[in-house]
């Protein structure tokens, strides 16, 4: 396996096991609420490429430079995140904006969420 495929699987597992440490409860106490609001940015991209060759047989060489760039606008959805503790385990988990208005802190999730007695 060549560096970067091994490389690319340690990285891969390290996230799977991160997200399955960092999973919400189904249920569980409310602990914290959290609202990301809608975010703008802007990236660049290359339109168009300039190639040089230069050098014979084994020292040859080929580069690539970029002569016009152009933006990428970008736009991220509101979110809403709730913190749920269930005994010793503890995740965010995202929900929509009805349930995170009606599961204040120290309420029962899944009982706020659908409307429930907390």
């Amino acid at each position: 396996m060549n560096a970067l495929r091994k490389g690319t699987a340690v990285f891969s597992i390290a996230v799977l096991l991160t997200a399955a440490c960092t999973a919400a409860p189904e249920q569980g106490q409310v602990t914290h609420r959290r609202y990301q609001p809608p975010r703008v940015w802007t990236s660049t991209s290359c339109a168009a490429w300039k190639t040089t060759t230069y050098g014979t047989g084994k020292n040859r060489r080929t580069t690539r430079t970029c002569v016009a760039r152009y933006t990428n606008s970008h736009r991220s959805l509101p979110e809403w995140y709730l913190t749920i503790r269930n005994g010793e385990h503890e995740g965010e988990r995202v929900v929509d904006q009805a349930a995170w208005r009606n599961c204040p802190e120290r309420s029962v999730y899944d009982a706020c969420a659908t409307g429930g007695t907390w």
